[in-house]
């Protein structure tokens, strides 16, 4: 049996739920498994992924550069506004489905580690960014 590290030292038995997997038994903590923290999380996730288009198409107006070199690629090839709505219809099409499994265990866990990515790779870099801009105009 694995235990999961619960952040929470308050965390009794009775908030744990037994989860047989293939390989092992785990503990889960059940707040992973509640519908409106899911619901925030895909709200969430669609938000980071609003704002990241939106960021990046006014980021290249004003002369920036992607990051991304699979992004960057497609822009040359289909165009800026096009790519970024493929990128982000395929990228939402994907949230989309993992919230309509949420019942799998794996789904709370993605849906946070996706926010926190794009928030390490899109939201704080493109948020720098503008504040920068911001500051040398003032």
């Amino acid at each position: 049996m694995v235990l999961c590290d619960v952040i929470r030292h308050d965390v009794t038995r009775d908030d744990l739920f037994l989860h047989k997997g293939s390989a092992c038994e785990t503990l889960v903590p059940r707040m992973s498994r509640d519908p409106h923290r899911l619901t925030q999380l895909f709200i969430l996730n669609i938000a980071l992924q609003l704002f990241d288009g939106v960021a990046t198409y006014q980021g290249m107006r004003i002369g920036w550069n992607e990051g991304n070199p699979i992004l960057a690629g497609a822009f040359l090839r289909i165009g800026v506004g096009e790519a970024l709505l493929a990128s982000k219809a395929i990228a939402s099409g994907f949230l989309v489905l993992l919230n309509r499994n949420r019942q799998h265990l794996i789904v709370a866990p993605a849906l946070y580690f996706l926010a926190a990515v794009y928030c390490v790779m899109s939201l704080f870099p493109w948020l720098a960014k503008y504040l920068t801009l911001l500051v040398q105009t003032i």
